[in-house]
């Protein structure tokens, strides 16, 4: 499912390198992103299917009881594990900011 994310990411936005270009700071880290970004900045992607939203929308993800990925204002939540992920692949691959994209079943969520 990822593949076909990346490249809806690709056509809606901007140019996704292969993952394989994407220069790193530590190699033995294993903090690799689903791809670079291609634009002035130079940013990474990272795309979750999270099987535990597989049927929601980005409100059904707020209003549950399990631990929602986004805040009100549409920003990775910093105690979710994924903040923290994101947090690293930033550092090893030295770059100023994720895409972070979340696959609902109904919805995308562009963080």
């Amino acid at each position: 499912m990822e593949k076909a994310e990346n490249m809806c990411y690709q056509k809606l936005w901007m140019a996704v390198q292969d993952v394989r270009d994407t220069k790193v700071k530590w190699p033995p880290v294993a903090a690799s992103p689903d791809g670079p970004v291609s634009c002035l900045c130079c940013g990474i992607c990272e795309i979750k299917c999270p099987l535990t939203a597989k049927c929601m929308t980005l409100v059904d993800d707020r209003t549950t009881k399990r631990r929602s990925l986004m805040t009100e204002g549409l920003a990775l939540a910093c105690y979710h594990d994924n903040f923290h992920q994101a947090q690293c692949q930033l550092d090893v691959c030295e770059v100023k900011y994720c895409d972070f994209i979340v696959q609902f079943l109904r919805d995308v969520a562009g963080i």
